[in-house]
């Protein structure tokens, strides 16, 4: 297992779905041994059971060109070495030699969006990923968008690809509203809030959540605005619409650790979640399960995850995001729980996953 981004404090998007799959694989089927490979070393907290064997593989494959020694070398030697019989890679990499493989791609952001990476990467995905492709004895990804998308990009067969999805934990619910008082006072003094959740980058156009929250407080001066994340690399746009911003009422608040999350989007009035392009979008789920309205994009995997329950905008249309945020602090709420949500478990992703496993040969 590639478990790269299980890196301590940094569980986000592919590390989140990494931690809580294989968490779940490992206790489910404690009659097989799982080896996991990362460029760091065995730390306590990813020993999961028993059954689990932690493996440091030289050397610390944190740019392409790593990337390509670590794949490539260090892990086929390692599974010879081990006489393994499957490897699986959660975060789009796959190895090119002849070895039995399971690739995770989530999304193809990087064929129809290189502006949103540094130029290196957007060239390393974009000419390694058919590669991966061609050497992985099956793929899975996260969305039926995602699937369609490696379908039509790659002209694959349906059938080669598994969907797993993604999932939320059982502590992302409603809370009462003594305890929705007192996270706003603790995060704005007391003012209602509208949330984006996720990595400051330009994919998920937080600047565009800015610059539609700058028109939105001319006719409106209760709510506020928290960006939880962290800055990914040099975000001019969001440094620009940040120096226009109401002053006082925009808060970057960074990461926020895992027990944290779930009260703040309880609190929120709204999740706004705009993104350009997403193969899954985690925060729709946890938004929906706090019993929180959520603004997101139409097309992407965003419509096909929200199914019904968000207001949907335009992402390159600011007009559509402030005709959104109005409606919704003016009680206009399109929310509404549904037994479909449960479909997204990390338990029900868990099991999709050993299945694809037991699929790839």
């Amino acid at each position: 297992m590639n478990t790269r981004l299980l890196i301590p404090n940094r569980l986000e998007g592919i590390g989140r779905f990494t931690y809580e799959i294989f968490k779940r694989l490992v206790i489910a089927h404690p009659e097989v041994e799982f080896h996991f490979f990362s460029d760091r070393k065995p730390l306590p907290e990813w020993q999961f059971g028993s059954n689990v064997f932690q493996h440091c593989l030289f050397p610390p494959a944190r740019r392409p060109f790593l990337f390509d020694c670590w794949f490539d070398w260090a892990v086929p030697r390692k599974l010879k070495q081990l006489k393994i019989d499957l490897f699986v890679s959660p975060d789009g990499h796959a190895s090119r030699k002849k070895i039995n493989q399971l690739c995770v791609i989530h999304d193809l952001n990087f064929m129809h969006h290189p502006e949103f990476l540094i130029p290196q990467y957007a060239k390393y995905w974009r000419t390694r990923t058919p590669e991966f492709i061609q050497y992985a004895t099956r793929i899975a990804t996260v969305s039926e968008f995602s699937k369609q998308d490696l379908c039509a990009t790659f002209s694959l067969e349906s059938e080669n690809i598994d969907v797993i999805g993604n999932g939320f934990n059982s502590s992302f619910k409603p809370v009462s509203e003594d305890q929705k008082k007192q996270t706003q006072l603790e995060l704005t003094g007391g003012r209602p809030y509208l949330l984006f959740v996720g990595s400051l980058h330009p994919r998920k156009n937080v600047h565009g959540i800015v610059e539609a929250f700058n028109a939105f407080c001319k006719k409106n001066s209760t709510h506020d605005l928290i960006l939880a994340g962290r800055l990914f690399w040099d975000y001019s746009e969001l440094k620009n619409a940040l120096k226009n911003a109401c002053t006082g009422r925009i808060h970057e608040i960074g990461f926020l650790p895992n027990e944290k999350l779930p009260g703040v989007y309880a609190s929120a009035e709204a999740l706004v979640f705009p993104s350009f392009y997403e193969g899954f979008g985690i925060p729709l789920l946890e938004a929906e399960m706090c019993g929180t309205p959520v603004i997101t994009s139409k097309g992407s995997a965003m419509e096909e995850i929200s199914n019904g329950t968000a207001w949907l905008v335009n992402p390159y249309k600011t007009e559509e995001i402030v005709e959104a945020m109005n409606a919704l602090v003016a009680g206009q709420r399109k929310i509404k729980l549904r037994d479909t949500g449960m479909l997204y478990t990390w338990e029900s992703a868990a099991e999709r996953m050993w299945n694809s496993i037991l699929k790839t040969r």
